[in-house]
């Protein structure tokens, strides 16, 4: 296992393996697992979308966005080992706290059939659900698309919107053009744009919240927890089909 400090390989493994093929821009911290010279897992750490996030599940931290945290993804082969997951995560979370990170969050989507079983093993607390919302999800898959990822594209357009053309709201674009959108024209209003080809690819559905999951890595942080969500209780783990 390696602490990745460029995009390296990870990012290419992410896009093809795991089901959101995205890879998140704002990762801190980015780990490979390796067979011989073969990549056969990534994880990666950083600061989730939702500037509140950290701050909510860890406000006994004095700096929450520097001192902890989100997994953000856990990709690994079908051929790893059965434990593999929880054995990779672990050793991360022994390096982040040498790096000098207080805390972890991360989310189970159970509307893609993720309840938290690996975070399970590995003894965090289960803290509820984030806030149901109403959100697209893909014709095809099922895959729930990031409402950041419209917002970026309607607010990059240059006569409804800031006009500011990022590289979030092109990386953007060509994701749902890989979803089967239809290219914009030239000079097409994005806002149009994105309105129109939404119905096309997607299903408006209510989520009803992702699983939420967080761990203390240091002495301090774990105190913190217990003192908000008393002792983890294994008993109040949600699983698959209930």
């Amino acid at each position: 296992m390696e602490l990745v400090r460029g995009d390296n390989d990870v990012r290419g493994f992410v896009v093809q393996h795991h089901y959101a093929h995205a890879f998140p821009n704002s990762g801190r911290f980015r780990f490979a697992l390796r067979e011989g010279n073969d990549l056969v897992g990534v994880a990666v750490f950083g600061v989730p979308a939702g500037p509140k996030v950290l701050a909510s599940s860890f406000p006994f931290l004095s700096t929450p966005s520097q001192e902890s945290v989100e997994l953000q993804r856990l990709v690994l082969l079908d051929e790893v080992l059965k434990n593999g997951e929880s054995w990779f995560v672990a050793r991360c979370f022994k390096v982040l706290r040498a790096e000098g990170v207080e805390a972890c969050v991360s989310f189970s989507d159970p509307t893609q059939g993720h309840v938290g079983t690996v975070y399970q093993s590995l003894n965090a607390h289960h803290t509820g659900r984030s806030k149901a919302a109403w959100s697209w999800r893909l014709l095809a898959d099922g895959y729930r698309i990031n409402r950041r990822d419209i917002t970026k594209i309607q607010q990059s357009c240059t006569c409804c919107g800031t006009g500011r053309s990022t590289g979030g709201a092109d990386g953007a674009m060509v994701r749902f053009v890989s979803w089967g959108a239809r290219l914009p024209r030239s000079g097409e209003c994005r806002r149009a744009w994105i309105n129109e080809i939404l119905p096309t690819i997607a299903v408006r559905r209510k989520h009803p919240g992702n699983h939420r999951y967080t761990w203390g890595l240091s002495k301090g942080s774990k105190r913190g927890l217990r003192r908000i969500h008393g002792p983890v209780d294994a008993t109040r783990y949600p699983k698959v089909g209930v």
